[in-house]
């Protein structure tokens, strides 16, 4: 009787014990439910990073997570937001970049959609322009050529509505011309350039292709002007193919002069 008593009271004690459980995980799972963030603000389902609307939203079985959606069914949900997409990426720094995208709410016609802009060497996004979507919600912001010069990062923001955020990698204009096209083994010619923007005293190289790529043969720096010059010679016969290199920094991407031919 004593044995059967104890028993009793031990299975009490597990169903308690397992309880307290069940009931810990569920609210484990409301916290997290809880927690989740939506991109733009929109509430659960749309929790997860938007970048094409509608998308699809597999079944997570009631489960939640950064990217889980709580549902019991697969669906179809059109979670409100914003896109951006650059027409050019990376671009160079005397052509015009498009940034496009779409608004996708209940109501995104004739919204007026601001685009955000960080320049290198600042710590704040500051508003640079403003349009309206079109019927379809869609929108266009166009930077003229020679406006676009370096590095940037961009958004739009539209309503209570933020896209993420998009960088632009931009190369520089770096020229190169030859003073003879055609010149004997050991003869010296003369390599002229300038890089736009303007990288002064910056380390440009002279470089000329191989059996195994590009090597480099001379280096600069630009000077105030940001203009170069290099007198090389070259042995042996045939022909070089050399270009002018510009190293990334903060401003710009690894950029190169159109390759120039000089015959030995």
């Amino acid at each position: 009787m004593r044995r059967s008593l104890q028993a009793l009271l031990l299975l009490g004690l597990l169903a308690l014990i397992g309880a307290g459980a069940t009931s810990a995980s569920a609210a484990h799972r409301s916290a997290v439910r809880a927690a989740i963030v939506c991109p733009g603000g929109g509430p659960p389902p749309c929790c997860v990073p938007v970048v094409a609307q509608p998308r699809a939203i597999p079944c997570c079985l009631g489960t939640a997570g950064p990217n889980i959606i709580p549902c019991c069914v697969p669906t179809v949900i059109n979670c409100p937001g914003i896109t951006i997409a650059s027409s050019r990426d990376p671009s160079t720094a005397r052509q015009s970049v498009n940034i496009t995208g779409r608004l996708a709410t209940a109501s995104s016609a004739g919204v007026t959609v601001t685009l955000w802009q960080e320049l290198p060497g600042q710590q704040a996004f500051h508003s640079l322009a403003q349009t309206q979507t079109d019927s379809t919600g869609n929108y266009t912001f166009t930077r003229p050529a020679g406006s676009v010069k370096t590095n940037r990062s961009w958004y739009v923001s539209a309503l209570a509505l933020k896209s993420l955020t998009l960088v632009q990698m931009v190369k520089a204009v770096v020229s190169l011309t030859v003073s003879a096209k055609k010149t004997g083994a050991g003869e010296t010619v003369t390599f002229k350039g300038k890089v736009a923007p303007s990288h002064a005293g910056a380390r440009i190289r002279l470089q000329v292709k191989g059996a195994t790529g590009w090597r480099t043969i001379a280096s600069v720096r630009l000077t105030a002007g940001s203009t170069f010059s290099m007198r090389e010679s070259f042995l042996g016969s045939g022909s070089a193919l050399v270009r002018a290199t510009l190293g990334a920094d903060s401003r710009n991407i690894v950029s190169y002069s159109r390759a120039v031919h000089t015959k030995l």
